[in-house]
């Protein structure tokens, strides 16, 4: 997948989804990647914001409990203005 042209696709929207750590993480490298090459855009990071881990039975239970779940994922999507 071409991120560039996803992102001119979404009108300079970006959601990055991380299980695990938001600062250092791979929605971070992309960002920086892509503000260092001149690329303007809007971002949404969701992820796991300076907690510590923890256990589940269901990784589903987990990203709900953490605000990581298909509900966050799309409210985040939904609130850029």
């Amino acid at each position: 997948v071409d991120t560039v042209a996803s992102l001119l696709g979404t009108n300079g929207k970006l959601v990055t989804i991380e299980d695990h750590q938001i600062v250092g993480g791979m929605g971070a490298l992309l960002s920086h990647a892509l503000l260092r090459a001149g690329h303007q855009f809007q971002l949404q990071s969701i992820g796991n914001d300076g907690q510590f881990g923890q256990s589940a039975y269901q990784a589903d239970q987990l990203y709900n409990t953490r605000g990581m779940g298909v509900e966050s994922i799309v409210r985040a999507a939904k609130s850029f203005s």
